[in-house]
């Protein structure tokens, strides 16, 4: 297993932009039942099993308008930082995850089914964390970005210690 972690990974003028935008009531979070796979019978009654998402970028076209504002400074720190050029932005959506009693641990999943990079964007501290089938765990910060190839398994959690765990999931070629 293989992946990277960069502390302060965007100036933070243009990270607090961001953050600004993702957390501002202007922004429009989406329900979405099952987390990392469309949930089954059983796991609907399951109140746990959900998370709320914002589209960026899908079906190669942005579909926000705040596609640019945040793409262009996480596009220029990933080539100074990480020393990768985006050649084709597959998808980008940012991830809102209620405050639970205890972190629970999603489904194990793979992002796309081929190799390409995915990149995880924290936009607040918390106690969540990313985990991979191998048991590594990489905890969830602010301005960290988690690099990986997204066709390696992992899994999402929630946190206990604040109200949300909010990121943003890149995946590009």
């Amino acid at each position: 297993m293989k992946y990277k972690v960069f502390d302060n990974f965007l100036p933070n003028e243009e990270f607090n932009a961001i953050a600004n935008i993702i957390m501002s009531q202007n922004f429009h979070w989406y329900y979405l039942q099952g987390v990392a796979s469309k949930a089954n019978e059983d796991e609907a009654t399951n109140n746990n099993n959900f998370f709320f998402t914002h589209l960026l970028y899908a079906a190669h076209q942005p579909t926000c308008n705040h596609y640019n504002d945040i793409m262009g400074s996480v596009e220029r720190a990933l080539n100074v930082k990480a020393n990768m050029i985006v050649k084709s932005v597959i998808r980008i959506k940012c991830n809102l995850y209620t405050r639970t009693e205890k972190i629970l641990e999603h489904e194990f999943h793979a992002d796309q089914t081929f190799s390409h990079h995915t990149c995880i964007l924290g936009i607040n501290d918390n106690d969540g964390y990313t985990m991979f089938e191998n048991g590594d765990k990489v905890e969830s910060k602010a301005n960290r970005m988690l690099v990986f190839d997204g066709y390696d398994r992992h899994c999402s959690t929630t946190c206990t210690d604040q109200k949300v765990r909010l990121n943003i999931n890149f995946n590009f070629l």
